[in-house]
């Protein structure tokens, strides 16, 4: 009876922890669109490399989402498009650019994989 109810809880565990990150990105490409930085922080890792007006290099998940925050206050997002994708060894790379009410930024998505999901791990606005 143990090893059965052992089973039961790694299989649950592991079931509850594929839904960490989801592996659909079109909800992070919402987010960008939106400017939700709260949705973004969902694909961050542990460290991200942000470079944003007056702001660059590796910072912590929560240090980053205020950052992401501050810059949509001072930026209102009109429109975010894609215009390159790339896969490269497990990375992908995602190219676009971030129309907002009062600058124009070539925004870069760089994921890396981590244990099956991926993990944004740079995020560029220039």
């Amino acid at each position: 009876m143990t090893a059965i109810r052992n089973i039961l809880i790694i299989t649950l565990f592991l079931a509850l922890s594929s839904f960490h990150r989801p592996a659909n990105l079109g909800d992070l490409l919402e987010s960008m669109r939106t400017g939700d930085a709260g949705r973004i922080t969902v694909y961050l890792g542990q460290s991200v490399d942000l470079n944003i007006p007056g702001h660059s290099g590796a910072y912590s998940k929560s240090e980053a989402k205020k950052m992401i925050q501050l810059f949509f206050a001072q930026h209102p997002l009109k429109t975010f498009r894609i215009i390159h994708q790339a896969e490269i060894g497990g990375s992908k790379m995602l190219v676009g650019t971030m129309f907002t009410e009062n600058a124009t930024f070539r925004t870069t998505l760089l994921f890396h994989e981590k244990t099956g999901a991926q993990v944004l791990k740079e995020l560029r606005f220039e």
